[in-house]
């Protein structure tokens, strides 16, 4: 179709409003085939257009050619502002909006279109700043995460190294402290070995563990002699025993006839008076050589000789050494006194004194006792006590035999009590029934008041009655 167009709106592509081609060209009017219903010339047209003056005069043939480049020119530059504008219109995700679009205004599609596309690149030159730095912070992270894990690996690595060592330092301790027990032993064995050939030669010098099987023993003669000819006594009997013998009982417990009249703490309570007799008569609580009943017509002079020695003994530096000097010459005179020093039957008469002080504290349960066999049984758990402190008088070690400090109406104390096979678990401690056994140590260091601490080692603990 053939038209004739006046002037064209700039949006629509048309070439009105382009500067003068000529002096005398004012107006031009475009005719060819255009698309009524195009927003814009296309440039693809192939049919004749013929450009004229303002005067309807046709152009010449040159200017037509020049204003044809510059026609194909504004048409091709239309064309890609609107497609642009489309390109931008349409994009799928939302865009930036510019602050500035109210200036838009009065420009051409064209124009808004460039200040759009220069307002996206500075939007797209922020975006790629900010990228940038996001991603340097991300590069700084994941570094960041590397070290942290790398740290959690090492410090994992050295978690399992100290835990491997901490095991081995237990197995370290735990060697190490059974080699102090050993040369601790040996120490003592050493101790017991020096000095002089008599204490060498003497027959009462035994290993530590020789001591306890022999205490042991004694303990077993009493239990087993008052379990066989003590048990099942008569009430009558025992109401007897309590109103003859109480102020012997005291000092077992201030409740001995409650105790004494139960069925099975009765039979224990007779235990503990005898072994209070052998404690007093036979080893006592002296630090020195005790009774000396083994010393027999000697023992009254040895204990004098033996008590102001011991009494020499003045706190100071050479408090400790004065004692060791003073434990050897102890176990040197009792080994020298067994050697020599007595016969065999210097200790009968003492060995008889005692075990009439334990018949006549179980006088109203003679008829029990009255058979030859079994008074010579009692007097063999006398003559076995006997002997049993001379050996520990000869050891160099310091031995002792020891109540606990309070003897009834106590805690019990696991490091330094058992509790009998019949007896009860409750904590209250109601009467001690033996004596323990201790070896007594002085490792040279003072209290607060200048006195040597003394350290004992429970070898047999005491029993009791719960």
């Amino acid at each position: 179709m053939t038209s004739s167009v006046g002037p064209v709106s700039p949006g629509l592509g048309g070439v009105s409003g382009w500067r003068k081609v000529g002096a005398k060209i004012k107006t031009l009017t475009l005719t060819g085939n255009v698309d009524d219903n195009a927003s814009s010339y296309d440039g693809t047209t192939t049919s004749r257009v013929d450009l004229v003056d303002s005067f309807g005069n046709p152009v010449s043939p040159g200017k037509r050619k020049r204003l044809g480049r510059q026609h194909d020119w504004k048409t091709s530059k239309t064309t890609l502002v609107n497609s642009t504008s489309v390109s931008v219109t349409g994009a799928s995700s939302p865009l930036p909006q510019d602050p500035n679009e109210a200036d838009y205004e009065g420009l051409s599609s064209m124009e808004r279109a460039i200040k759009r596309i220069a307002f996206l690149e500075t939007e797209l030159q922020s975006a790629n700043k900010t990228i940038l730095v996001l991603d340097s912070e991300i590069n700084t992270l994941r570094v960041n995460h590397n070290l942290s894990v790398s740290k959690i690996t090492q410090l994992d690595a050295d978690l399992a190294n100290a835990q491997q060592q901490v095991q081995q330092d237990k197995e370290t301790i735990t060697t190490q402290t059974e080699r102090i027990a050993r040369l601790r032993a040996q120490i003592l064995e050493a101790t017991n070995s020096s000095g002089h050939s008599i204490v060498d030669q003497s027959p009462l010098r035994v290993p530590e563990t020789e001591l306890i099987n022999r205490w042991q023993a004694l303990s077993y003669s009493v239990r087993n002699f008052v379990q066989c000819y003590l048990k099942g006594l008569s009430e009558r009997k025992i109401k007897t025993w309590i109103d003859k013998k109480g102020d012997n009982l005291k000092e077992i417990s201030p409740y001995y006839s409650q105790f004494a009249m139960e069925n099975k703490a009765g039979i224990y309570m007779i235990q503990a008076a005898i072994w209070n007799v052998l404690f007093h008569r036979v080893f006592s609580l002296s630090t020195t050589h005790g009774a000396l009943c083994w010393a027999g017509k000697c023992g009254k002079h040895l204990k004098r000789l033996s008590l102001s020695l011991h009494s020499a003994i003045k706190p100071g530096a050479n408090e400790p050494k004065q004692k060791r000097d003073f434990h050897q010459w102890k176990a040197m005179t009792t080994s020298l006194m067994n050697t020599i020093g007595h016969s065999v039957n210097d200790n009968r008469d003492i060995m008889f004194d005692v075990t009439e002080d334990i018949e006549d504290l179980l006088e109203p349960f003679a008829s029990k006792i009255r058979d030859p066999q079994v008074a010579q049984l009692l007097r063999n758990i006398v003559a076995d006590a006997i002997a049993l402190d001379e050996v520990f008088c000869g050891q160099q070690a310091w031995y002792q035999i020891i109540y606990p400090e309070k003897r009834h109406d106590c805690s019990f104390d696991d490091q330094i009590m058992v509790r009998t096979e019949e007896g009860s678990s409750r904590q209250a401690v109601r009467f001690v029934i033996r004596p323990g056994l201790c070896r007594i140590e002085e490792d040279g260091h003072k209290d607060a008041y200048g006195r040597a601490v003394t350290m004992r080692f429970a070898l047999d603990f005491a029993e009791v009655w719960t």
